[in-house]
């Protein structure tokens, strides 16, 4: 949901920020409801038959106690953030939108020190299940490692800029 959020004016994805900041069912009915009369200039269609769906089969209170809550994980020599509720966002949506059962999906994961049990742990009241692999040993890890070390340059370069209040600086353009 937040990647199609992320194309839209700045209100919706503000509103998205306060009504999942401290989630509650109510607070997650008010933005389903909000999503689903909002007028988009990119998304939408496909957002609010997504969000009715979710809605039609009473499963609200799965996101205030699974897909909203925050996941982190740390260790000396790594920072990473686990970002479970973009995992499980893409789980729902390729259920519904597939009709799949995402246990028989085959989740690979980097095999970093530490995190496995403890994504193994978030992941299980869904009975999904991840297997971790080397980087080295498989390409398409290594490909999605990459991407996401880009991506994270950019959005910390960004952030970077806002909190300096330099984004419009010809050098940053």
């Amino acid at each position: 949901m937040v990647s199609e959020l992320s194309q839209e004016k700045d209100n919706l994805f503000a509103t998205f920020c306060k009504l999942t900041k401290r989630a509650t069912e109510a607070s997650v009915h008010e933005l389903f409801e909000y999503l689903k009369n909002y007028l988009y200039q990119y998304a939408g269609n496909e957002l609010v038959g997504v969000v009715s769906k979710i809605q039609n089969i009473g499963i609200e209170q799965t996101y205030v106690n699974g897909f909203l809550k925050f996941g982190s994980y740390s260790n000396r020599k790594f920072a990473n953030l686990i970002n479970l509720n973009a995992l499980s966002e893409l789980l729902e949506k390729i259920e519904i939108e597939r009709n799949c059962d995402i246990r028989k999906i085959d989740i690979v994961h980097d095999s970093i020190s530490g995190i496995a049990e403890m994504l193994k742990q978030e992941l299980k009241p869904f009975d999904v299940a991840v297997r971790f692999a080397d980087s080295q040993a498989e390409e398409l890890i290594q490909l999605a490692d990459n991407v996401a070390n880009i991506f994270c340059k950019i959005i910390n370069t960004i952030v970077r800029y806002a909190d300096t209040k330099t984004e419009w600086l010809p050098k940053n353009e």
